[in-house]
């Protein structure tokens, strides 16, 4: 089976290579366009746990499709559907076979094997725009710049409002501050002196970024303030604790080499945890023509970042040491496939480890 697998993805990226390198876009009208994106994506895990040494592969799907209206020139309505499991907040992705890829999950008797999956809201927004500022107020993307997503995972849009403003053209420098206020878990009717019983979340975040020859730079100082402590992991978890996590980033691109782009990145977080609360991110990219890699080395104590962080691990999100490597190739503008491969073990006991590799395959229009 394997050998056939291989086999196919190498025939269907040689296909890729041949294909005509024109980008397709969907614009309705001036007012209206589609946006959306498909990955087809093959994983394959190894991990040692106190008990066992464990092996799985396993195949996976993404499909979004949303809109943007502009009712006029300042006010933007959207919205996104995509796949993934309702249990979980952190993953859009469907994995083929699984039982939890609908509303029959494992607590019942109904067969689940090419069942109809899931297709939820991930965004939904109403967004006023005006000179350098904007604001939104729904579900949407979060507002808080970031070089991966060690801090946040890319595939939670919160539910809230947020705000931000640009200023350009100082010198060499251009300066955004941006933040919001977002509902983790809204808890209903409350007794008055009784305390709330929701759980919220809120963010700021300022962002100086500029250039002097032979680089740009992007440094940015956030705080993310949540009554989600770090055992929230997803949708329906038990509130723990109050914490405030920090995320201070530098990105430097060097542009000293023709054709060849460059660049590093640091990220520390910090939260105020009593132990074990800080963490770090070293990043290392480089691209020439169509292909690309980066380089990430990790390491991430238990309480350092949010609950929300990435999801590629294949078990934890924090708590480890280790490194993130990415190969990849643009076919055209919106097609590319790479590979990635992660590798990390558990701060707390070196001897358990997870190991992941990905294929992806990504389309998008």
């Amino acid at each position: 089976m394997k050998k056939g697998l291989f086999l196919g993805i190498g025939l269907f990226l040689i296909t890729l290579l041949l294909s005509p390198s024109a980008y397709a876009e969907i614009k309705i009208s001036d007012s209206f366009s589609l946006y959306g994106d498909g990955r087809g994506r093959f994983e394959l895990d190894d991990r040692k746990t106190t008990s066992a040494t464990q092996e799985r592969d396993r195949f996976r799907y993404r499909l979004r499709v949303g809109f943007k209206y502009a009712a006029n020139e300042y006010v933007e309505l959207g919205a996104r559907l995509g796949t993934g499991d309702t249990l979980d907040a952190n993953s859009p992705h469907v994995v083929f076979g699984s039982d939890r890829n609908n509303d029959k999950h494992s607590n019942s008797s109904a067969p689940y094997a090419l069942t109809p999956d899931w297709f939820t809201i991930n965004k939904a927004y109403i967004k006023g725009k005006y000179a350098g500022g904007f604001a939104w107020i729904g579900k949407e993307s979060m507002p808080f710049w970031k070089q991966n997503e060690y801090f946040w995972d890319d595939d939670i849009n919160p539910e809230g409002i947020a705000a931000g403003y640009t200023v350009k053209n100082l010198g060499p420098l251009s300066i955004t501050l941006h933040g919001g206020y977002f509902m983790l878990d809204e808890g209903g009717w409350f007794t008055s002196g009784k305390g709330d019983p929701d759980d919220d979340m809120t963010t700021y975040q300022i962002v100086a970024s500029g250039g002097f020859s032979p680089a740009d730079f992007t440094l940015a100082y956030g705080v993310l303030n949540t009554t989600d402590g770090a055992s929230a992991r997803s949708q329906g978890a038990t509130t723990t604790t109050n914490n405030s996590y920090t995320d201070s980033s530098i990105e430097v691109k060097i542009k000293a080499i023709p054709g060849v782009g460059l660049n590093v990145g640091y990220d520390y977080y910090n939260s105020d945890a009593k132990t074990k609360s800080s963490g770090s991110v070293i990043t290392v990219g480089a691209s020439y023509g169509n292909l690309f890699a980066k380089f990430y080395s990790i390491d991430i104590d238990t309480n350092a970042v949010t609950a929300f962080a990435q999801d590629d691990w294949a078990n934890y999100y924090n708590d480890m040491s280790g490194y993130e490597i990415n190969l990849g190739y643009k076919f055209t503008k919106n097609i590319n496939a790479d590979i990635k491969r992660f590798a990390a073990s558990k701060k707390s006991n070196t001897s358990i480890y997870e190991n992941r590799t990905q294929i992806n395959l990504n389309v998008s229009f």
